[in-house]
């Protein structure tokens, strides 16, 4: 089997993101046992997909792996301040895919609940991450450009 293709997502993959997030949730502990909740984890995909900051990895067509990231701002004006926040991230190749995150030179913060039981929480530690806070049921991470 070949490496997957790894990409920038873009709003028609928001179908496959979509079916892989259910697929993995109960690993990342997404509450989508009804289909309002379903329908909202759909719309949260969606709006995330518009800022172009997400990426997936592709085999044989089919979404494997993605990572979805919001652009978060915090000064008064537009890009200062920048904070790309990490919203989901699960499946294949998890790795490259945040690596094509931190590419952008940009802090990254992300939050992980403390029953996904994907890992993700030591992986980011272990892509550089340094964990910032812990509250009630998660813990906060992020990465300032250059780490490793």
């Amino acid at each position: 089997m070949s490496d997957p293709t790894l990409r920038p997502a873009v709003i028609g993959d928001a179908g496959d993101i979509h079916a892989l997030l259910l697929a993995l949730a109960v690993e990342l502990s997404l509450a989508v046992e009804s289909l309002e909740q379903e329908e909202a984890l759909y719309a949260v995909v969606r709006k995330t997909l518009g800022w172009g900051e997400s990426w997936v990895a592709e085999e044989a067509g089919r979404v494997v792996g993605c990572v979805l990231v919001d652009n978060i701002q915090t000064g008064r004006h537009w890009g200062e301040n920048e904070t790309l926040d990490l919203r989901y991230a699960g499946g294949e190749n998890l790795d490259a895919l945040i690596g094509k995150v931190a590419e952008r030179t940009t802090p990254i913060a992300a939050t992980v609940k403390e029953a996904n039981r994907t890992g993700l929480a030591s992986r980011l530690q272990r892509l550089g991450f340094r964990e910032t806070e812990t509250r009630m049921g998660e813990r906060r991470f992020r990465r300032e450009p250059g780490g490793s």
